[in-house]
């Protein structure tokens, strides 16, 4: 399992998990604002699992250009 957060501003971020598991992958993103009544939760954005060749070609399009 691989972790980053991405801090976007002084009380708001974002958490991308990403977990391999056989010939598939699921990436989760979160969000976290630390100003809210429980600063440490969580809440899932979205989270969505695709196979090997579904992830490549997402790799893909998310290293081009915009």
């Amino acid at each position: 399992m691989k972790k980053i957060v991405i801090q976007l501003t002084d009380s708001y971020l974002l958490h991308f998990t990403l977990k391999e598991w056989g010939d598939h992958r699921t990436l989760k993103v979160e969000s976290q604002w630390t100003g809210a009544k429980n600063p440490e939760g969580l809440q899932t954005r979205t989270q969505l699992t695709l196979d090997k060749d579904q992830w490549d070609e997402l790799c893909s399009f998310l290293q081009q250009p915009v």
